[in-house]
């Protein structure tokens, strides 16, 4: 439900966001560029808890932190309302849900959710600014449920750099050049998305091999036993056949 190809993930704790910005938006090969608190499809999200203002009920609900360059960067369609202002300072209350959060909240259609206000765990007041369609944010055996994306700063982890290059290796020594004036000793650690994504499937692709393995093992000794029953069966009844052919039997 979202783009993962070609997109360079990068570790950014401890790093100004905006510094990184105008650090790395000056190569011409990122189309896009991103902020979250989590990779989208690998690493999970924040679990929260809501409270509807018209009934007073609280439910939990799936959470990412994220800017506005989230939507363009991974393909993602806004359905009603609009995306984050380019203004931490401006962004702070307001969320971008998703199709499962309007259902489970019964706010109607997605425009019908847009400027609906909802209490978050610790009594901050948010505003949807935004409905987007659902796309699997978590492990595939986690589900889609309801999730939305709320914009702060203090809460980015990754950022996300849609990568368009045809020299890889170039643009890659490249960036790990313009790291070090923000990132001093620290080392400029990337990997591309999908390969995250790949790893957190690693398990899962481990377990099917084993059990394909085991699978064929049990069929081989299965096939193995019937062959020497067989063969048992003939050398037992060698004499009988030979005997029933000289008596006129046909073959």
């Amino acid at each position: 439900g979202f783009n993962r190809e070609n997109i360079l993930t990068v570790d950014v704790r401890g790093i100004d966001p905006q510094l990184f910005r105008n650090q790395f938006s000056k190569f011409s090969q990122v189309r896009s560029m991103s902020y979250s608190s989590h990779i989208p499809g690998a690493s999970g999200s924040d679990r929260t808890f809501v409270v509807n203002a018209a009934n007073r009920d609280s439910t939990e609900v799936m959470r990412m932190f994220a800017d506005h360059g989230q939507i363009a960067t991974f393909g993602l369609t806004l359905l009603a309302g609009n995306n984050f202002v380019d203004d931490y300072n401006k962004c702070g209350n307001d969320i971008i849900v998703n199709e499962a959060f309007v259902t489970q909240f019964k706010l109607g259609r997605p425009p019908d959710a847009v400027g609906r206000v909802f209490t978050l765990a610790g009594g901050k007041e948010v505003r949807v600014v935004g409905v987007m369609k659902d796309f699997q944010y978590m492990h595939l055996e986690e589900g889609i449920k309801s999730f939305f994306y709320q914009c702060d700063v203090r809460k980015f982890n990754y950022a996300f750099l849609a990568v368009q290059s045809t020299d890889l290796l170039s643009t890659l020594t490249s960036m790990e050049a313009a790291w070090k004036p923000i990132g001093g000793e620290r080392k400029f650690s990337s990997k591309f998305l999908d390969d995250y994504i790949q790893e957190a499937y690693d398990l899962h692709l481990s377990l099917v091999k084993i059990c394909g393995f085991l699978g064929a093992l049990a069929i081989s000794i299965s096939c193995l036993g019937m062959i020497g029953m067989v063969v048992f069966t003939v050398e037992n009844r060698v004499k009988e056949v030979g005997v029933r052919k000289v008596m006129g039997a046909s073959s």
